[in-house]
């Protein structure tokens, strides 16, 4: 394993100089080759270039193809190669197995010679048979340019990673420490096999947590707040470790023994609301006694900042139990890499496990963030190819199928790094609309963060002006100056900060340092501010996904003030109904809701009145410029220079959310006379004895189903045509009531009656004769599916839902997975690709007959087969698939 500094420097040295047989031979602990058991593969001649066998680990070997100058890497030619690298380890593989099965047979055939010679024998042979059977695994293939400035890493035909000599090396030192501990290191990994332990625990930890925390009378607030506390926590120990709490390692933990000492059940309310205040505050705005109590550390603020849970619960309280076991897990999980999502996979699938079968009890599909990534592999990768090719949708088939956009950079002209830095990247938007806890929303942060660091290191090689300019933007220059700089070197002195006690040499080191993560953390706010957006029904899952979105800035810095304060996430990514709500907004109709609808004024009393003078536009355009402001942490209130600059974002994060509230108010009218007048819905009230009362629909029945409206939260993409890029991984499940997902949602009750999905029978003859409380609260439950599920059937977003018989619409049971494909493509643009995971393909289901000749009809489409090794559940199919599309361009698009 790569652990220590001069290690790691040896390792970044040899990837630097392209000097690959030391990297894994002396750097990164691999065999020679040749001192390995495929000792008998030979360097080879495929297409004229030399391929060598350079390294082995747990059978995987590193071949290094050096090209010569004048050879392009194209993906036929890189296919070529690796079939025929893959060939020849094959017949080694199955060379060696053959005389180790020789080997065995004869020491079977001498077993009465001696018992114990035969049992080291059969042992010996049983191990070189393993040892054989390792040799299976799929060799790393790297070529290299002839000047050695880049080369291309290929753990498959499908997956590679492409380094440039002169890029921030951060995201690669990650890389390298994974090809320490394992063959397979190009990417992050979680093992179904060896997670499900380390979920467990997990899940035991949090659930410690909520049956600790007392004043929250509301079980789902208090299940969001125990995920909340430990997501909290799991931040400050990533902080903890880099020393910026109070100059202390192990911070925590000091100050849960002096808790401890101290009182019973003190730790969360003496140590944790301190620390929580402290670093949502900036260091001039925190009281001296605060000072005191916590001591030093980064302003990060909304993430720490008082929650709408703590606002609602006044007396929340923790009691200690649970926390001993957290922050000895913790230690444990950081020396394992687990929390630090550029090198793990770990955490990421825990959380999304967890949200799914919080949210989704019936759902078969569970979070995997190496299928996340073949996913954004098949959406982004073409997306970008023909968008620098300018190629037309007839090849986009054969774009999604084989992906080229590294070999495209491989081979990358600096007017094709100018195209992406200037005119794609920055317009490139990118939508989960069932983001979850974010596994795919982080799969596509990593993989625009690579293309953008591998175009940092072409401008370093490049003289070209304009991309010099835009180097320049992404450093910190005067920090740098100030701090690391000749002039302000000093010889060691304890009074001083850290960065004014480092040896001349040690600061020119550490300058450099600081300089690449400067260019990567402004590379990943620029990713945030304007390339990344989710949507997800529950709000608990979104926070989620926020946190584990900032734990990929926070782990790429080197000092705190490169993330101060953290970048806030909550207006690209968002709680809401994806399936229901306006993608388009008819502002005559939005601008004539005003107080005087009695039935508006039922519900929202006065609120609306001021409204009746704010036209949509007029609250779109205010909205616009303070998001912008705040995104950009411009000085809009530059008159009132006695206004710190967090306060300011304040006032402009409170002006954001009191105009969107505005506008949801009128919004959620709209939808409800689209769905009452136009639709001619109606609610049908559930009776025990009788049939369905129908009543008109109300605001509150609107409000209750927590509608997102795409046309407003996300205007200037859908004016603009839609996203560039919709990617979806959706719960696979039929839109029905269930025992399973009624106790989710009516946890109180359950708990207080004692009751289980096991034991709920749900007939009317059965709750007839049940408790009272159930039997109204399942009716309750039926009834907000009714009138959604009409909903669904009748709008136009999902016409292709259900088949036609003689002319007449038959109507499917409604399927969520196949919801959100219809949603997907109304949200995607004309020249946009989507991707979708499904359970099966839509040919092999009868009932999906209308959504797949839709598909057929005006899309270019592709469906991708995937084996799934280990089903997270009974109900997850062995083989998944991905659609993968894009619309025609002589197709309508609503």
């Amino acid at each position: 394993m790569v652990s220590t500094g001069s290690t790691m420097a040896n390792a970044l040295e040899a990837l630097r100089s392209q000097n690959l047989t030391d990297l894994f031979t002396q750097a990164l602990g691999w065999q020679p080759v040749e001192k390995s058991p495929a000792a008998q593969q030979q360097a080879l001649r495929i297409l004229g270039e030399s391929c060598c066998p350079i390294a082995y680990r747990d059978g995987v070997v590193v071949w290094q193809v050096l090209l010569s100058k004048d050879f392009q890497l194209t993906p036929a030619s890189k296919a070529q190669i690796y079939q025929s690298v893959l060939a020849v380890s094959t017949q080694a593989t199955s060379a060696q197995t053959t005389s180790v099965q020789t080997t065995s047979a004869q020491t079977t055939s001498a077993q009465t010679t001696s018992a114990q010679t035969t049992s080291a024998q059969a042992t010996s042979a049983q191990a070189g048979l393993a040892q054989a059977s390792e040799q299976t695994k799929l060799p790393l293939v790297i070529f290299v340019d002839a000047a050695k400035t880049r080369s291309l890493w290929c753990q498959s035909l499908q997956e590679s990673a492409l380094y440039v000599v002169g890029q921030p090396t951060t995201l690669w030192r990650y890389r390298l420490q994974r090809f320490s501990q394992s063959a397979c290191g190009l990417f992050p990994t979680a093992k179904t096999k060896t997670i499900d332990a380390k979920y467990a625990v997990f899940e035991q930890l949090i659930q410690g947590l909520y049956d600790h925390i007392s004043g929250v009378s509301n079980s789902t607030d208090r299940q969001r707040y125990a995920v909340l506390t430990l997501q909290r926590l799991i931040f400050v120990q990533s902080i903890q470790i880099k020393g910026w709490l109070n100059g202390e390692s192990w911070y925590l933990q000091t100050r849960f023994e002096t808790a401890l000492q101290q009182g019973e059940n003190l730790f969360f309310t003496t140590c944790l609301q301190p620390l929580y205040q402290s670093l949502a505050l900036p260091a001039l705005e925190r009281p001296l006694s605060l000072v005191q109590t916590v001591g030093s550390t980064p302003f990060l603020g909304h993430l720490f900042g008082l929650h709408p849970l703590e606002q609602r619960y006044a007396d929340i309280n923790i009691a200690d139990r649970p926390f001993e076991a957290i922050l000895g897990w913790m230690s444990e999980q950081t020396s394992a890499g687990s929390f630090n999502p550029w090198l793990s996979a770990d955490l990421g699938s825990w959380l999304e496990r967890y949200w799914a079968s919080r949210t989704q009890p019936d759902a078969g599909y569970v979070g995997d963030f190496e299928l996340a990534s073949r996913l954004c592999d098949r959406t982004l990768d073409p997306l970008l190819s023909q968008r620098i090719s300018n190629s037309p949708n007839t090849e986009t088939a054969q774009l999604i199928s084989h992906s080229s956009l590294n070999e495209r950079l491989f081979q990358a002209t600096p007017n094709t790094c100018r195209q992406l830095i200037q005119e794609i990247l920055p317009t490139l938007r990118v939508l989960d609309p069932a983001c979850g806890s974010g596994n795919l929303l982080a799969a596509i942060n990593q993989r625009l963060l690579d293309i953008f660091s591998v175009l940092t290191g072409y401008t370093q090689q490049s003289q070209d002006a304009q991309l010099k300019i835009w180097q320049s933007s992404l450093l910190d220059q005067n920090y740098l100056d100030q701090n690391y700089s000749d002039q302000n070197y000093s010889t060691a002195n304890n009074s001083e900060p850290t960065h004014q006690r480092l040896t001349r040499q040690e600061k020119a080191t550490q300058r450099q340092l600081i300089s690449e993560t400067n260019i990567l953390i402004n590379l990943q706010i620029r990713v945030f501010k304007n390339n990344l957006y989710g949507v997800d029904l529950s709000a608990g899952a979104v926070e989620s996904a926020h946190f584990l979105l900032l734990l990929h800035l926070v782990t790429l810095a080197q000092v705190a003030e490169q993330i101060e304060p953290l970048f806030d996430l909550s207006f690209n990514v968002m709680s809401g109904n994806s399936l229901v709500g306006l993608i388009d907004v008819d502002e005559e109709s939005f601008d004539q809701i005003d107080g005087g609808d009695g039935q508006l004024n039922a519900f929202q009393g006065n609120l609306l009145q001021p409204l009746a003078a704010e036209g949509y536009q007029t609250i779109l355009a205010e909205k616009n410029l303070a998001l912008e402001h705040y995104k950009s942490r411009n000085q809009l209130l530059a008159d009132a220079r006695n206004i710190p600059a967090y306060a300011r974002a304040s006032l402009l994060r409170s002006e954001i959310t009191q105009l969107d509230n505005k506008a949801q108010n009128k919004l959620n009218a709209l939808l409800l006379r689209q769905m009452s007048q136009q639709m001619g819905i109606q609610y049908k009230a559930m009776q025990l004895n009788d049939k369905p009362q129908r009543r008109l629909l109300t605001l509150e029945d609107i409000d209750i189903l927590q509608p997102f409206h795409w046309g407003y939260h996300f205007n200037s993409i859908i004016r603009q045509g839609g996203f560039d890029c919709v990617v979806c991984a959706p719960p696979w499940e039929a839109f029905r009531p269930t025992a399973e997902d009624f106790f989710q949602r009516f946890q109180d009750l359950a708990e207080a009656k004692g009751m289980s999905a096991k034991t709920l029978k749900t007939s009317k003859q059965a709750l007839a004769k049940g408790d009272p409380e159930i039997a109204e609260a399942w009716l309750f439950y039926q009834e907000q599916y009714a009138y959604v599920a009409d909903y669904f059937y009748r709008s136009e977003h999902y016409a292709h839902q259900n088949p036609t018989v003689n002319g007449v619409i038959v109507r499917n049971q409604i399927r969520k997975e196949r919801l959100f494909a219809e949603q997907c493509v109304s949200l995607l643009s004309a020249n946009g690709i989507g991707a979708i995971l499904l359970p099966q393909p839509l040919s092999a289901i009868a009932k999906a007959e209308t959504l797949q000749q839709f598909f057929e009809e005006n899309t270019v489409y592709v469906e991708h087969a995937e084996d799934v090794q280990e089903p997270s559940s009974r109900e997850t199919p062995e083989q998944q698939t991905v659609l993968v599309w894009q619309m025609q361009k002589d197709a309508l698009h609503d």
